[in-house]
């Protein structure tokens, strides 16, 4: 099978395969050790890719390499695991189950090399983690800080990404751990988590914005100031919207939308503008003064913040050192109190 066979005959849905032609019966020994570790990843990069010839270049083969060991998995496994679907190879469903399978084993090679290596040399290892960009949380930084003193030779990948994109790459094994929002619809994909921290949101203002020097505050004036919302859709965005239109006020029309911190935290920096940060967040940016913070917080419940992870495969030990790490900064770590409850009248 090559990518350009893909237009010219194309194979039928997995549901639809007439698998009478391939062989059966295969002896499960023959077959494990023919399906090595160079056969399980060029399966991946073909299932991720959905090419060849792109898998053939992520691994540094030649395309024709790449149909080789394909075609050779399939006679052992005696039925095709990938068929043409427009341009793109897509896994069988024999092939969904090997590709699933060869995830697990991938990753076991892995957590079984870092153990070995721990146990030689001290413990080292890779943790890789997905981290929502309005989830910039400091627990996660202490107990980063508190791996890298301890375990100075384990490293970390920090990636941000939106919460789909962290889920999707999480139930692949492309992460260890993802730093977001919890919610129902997030845990029904298969993801543990751990609650880390739930607090309320402050409302912040730049420096120099007026309303910092006033004694007491009109909401009506807060919500006529330019301010900077959270994006359409997003949970906090939807609070706020319905608090004020309780107390018949409005969003304001003048607005930046944005969902990363460190813009938003910019923009404070550069213009008057007033924002919403979480409790801790705001806390941290006011004691090295970057914003002040307004007697107002929003007490509306939003879902909490924590650590995700994929039920289906196992932690490496540094992996499963981090999420220790993070267990013990909570008992020590309490919610950011509010300065005031949102006001009945606004």
């Amino acid at each position: 099978m090559t990518d350009k066979m893909q237009g010219a005959n194309p194979m039928p849905p997995p549901s639809a395969l007439d698998q009478s032609s391939w062989p059966l019966g295969i002896h499960t020994n023959y077959f494990l050790s023919s399906v090595n570790n160079r056969f399980m990843r060029i399966t991946l990069a073909v299932a991720e890719t959905g090419s060849m010839t792109m898998a053939g270049k992520r691994l540094h083969l030649s395309q024709s390499a790449v149909s080789k060991a394909i075609k050779e998995i399939e006679k052992r496994i005696g039925m095709p695991i990938f068929y043409p679907s427009g341009k793109t190879l897509l896994p069988t469903e024999a092939g969904s189950a090997y590709i699933q399978a060869a995830r697990q084993v991938i990753n076991n090679l892995r957590i079984l090399e870092d153990s070995v290596q721990s146990l030689s040399r001290g413990m080292q290892g890779l943790v890789r983690i997905g981290v929502q960009s309005i989830a910039a949380q400091p627990l996660m930084v202490e107990a980063i800080a508190i791996m890298n003193d301890k375990c100075p030779d384990v490293r970390f990948q920090l990636t941000d990404l939106p919460i789909d994109q962290m889920v999707d790459q999480l139930s692949r094994n492309m992460l260890d751990f993802g730093l977001g929002r919890i919610t129902p619809n997030i845990l029904a994909l298969g993801m543990n988590h751990l609650a880390m921290i739930e607090e309320p949101y402050c409302v912040i203002a730049s420096n120099n914005n007026r309303l910092v020097f006033e004694t007491s505050l009109d909401w009506a004036a807060v919500v006529a100031e330019h301010w900077c919302l959270p994006l359409p859709g997003t949970p906090i965005r939807e609070k706020l919207s319905s608090m004020l239109v309780a107390n018949n006020l409005t969003l304001p029309k003048a607005a930046i939308e944005c969902n990363s911190l460190i813009t938003t935290l910019m923009l404070h920096q550069q213009m008057n503008i007033i924002s919403l940060a979480q409790g801790g967040v705001a806390q941290q940016w006011h004691r090295r003064g970057h914003i002040k913070i307004l007697p107002l917080v929003i007490s509306a419940k939003v879902a909490p913040m924590g650590l995700l992870w994929s039920k289906h495969f196992q932690r490496s030990p540094a992996a499963e050192l981090f999420k220790r790490a993070v267990e013990d900064t909570l008992p020590n770590t309490s919610n950011i109190q509010a300065n005031a409850l949102w006001p009945q009248t606004l």
